[in-house]
């Protein structure tokens, strides 16, 4: 296990460059005084996941905490597991595998077990900023924060409450339960946003599309095949541009 830690009189504002990290989980509130960031292995004595961390660097500049991991050895051969899928990413033997129970077992006998991955913990000042770029971890990020920009290729993304948020995945889910402005977009997942005014545009591919405003809003979704669901509270003047090819649509009038 290892930590970073940062002080500032200003703003913070946490990177958080996790590539290899398969769980990332950010905690923001008022009793918190300085940004700290702890690395440690999903599996205890996982040996990949313990070198990871080991090769795992940080740079502080003015307000800013940049943690950066390095690709994990082990993702070229990594097996995860998605709502009880199995995916191999990619194992390349010059005599071929075969996979038993989820162990890779080259034609030699010899077994490749999968490294179980880094898990990110971060403590921030309520109202930092925070930016995170992953491939397949899942982000929550639990209390208030002022901006929260996300990119990940796979993982599920969960914001709580923010003023600005950017998210973007390929195949997660997007889920802002408290926000004044909102960028959302998966391909195959859905984008849902609890509570939002003043902005919204949201975009998915396959998924599902819900907001709900509660104060006046410019919405905009837009999706090929998902469905979406536009809603506001009583009283609240919410201008609509909402489009589905193929699913169904529910908009304010």
């Amino acid at each position: 296990m290892r930590t970073f830690t940062h002080t500032t009189e200003e703003p913070m504002h946490l990177v958080l460059s996790a590539g290899s990290a398969t769980q990332v989980t950010v905690y923001a509130d008022a009793t918190i005084t300085a940004a700290n960031v702890v690395l440690e292995p999903v599996q205890p004595g996982d040996p990949r996941a313990t070198e990871v961390i080991e090769r795992a660097w940080s740079e502080t500049a003015g307000p800013r905490l940049t943690v950066r991991l390095p690709d994990s050895p082990a993702t070229n051969g990594m097996v995860t597991s998605s709502n009880g899928t199995v995916h191999v990413n990619s194992v390349v033997s010059h005599g071929g595998v075969t996979i038993v129970d989820g162990q890779v077992i080259t034609n030699t006998g010899r077994q490749l077990t999968p490294s179980g991955g880094v898990r990110v913990i971060a403590y921030v000042p309520r109202r930092s900023f925070l930016t995170v770029t992953t491939a397949a971890a899942r982000l929550d990020a639990e209390g208030t924060f002022e901006d929260v920009d996300v990119r990940t290729v796979s993982g599920e993304i969960a914001i709580g409450t923010a003023r600005d948020v950017h998210a973007r995945t390929m195949s997660g889910g997007v889920l802002v339960r408290s926000a004044q402005r909102v960028h959302g977009r998966s391909v195959s997942g859905d984008v849902r946003v609890a509570r939002f005014v003043e902005f919204a545009k949201l975009n998915t591919t396959s998924g599902d599309i819900a907001a709900h405003a509660t104060g006046d809003a410019l919405v905009r979704a837009l999706s090929v095949s998902g469905d979406i669901d536009i809603t506001h509270d009583p009283g609240v003047s919410v201008a609509a541009s909402v489009r589905s090819v193929s699913g169904r649509v529910r908009q304010p009038r």
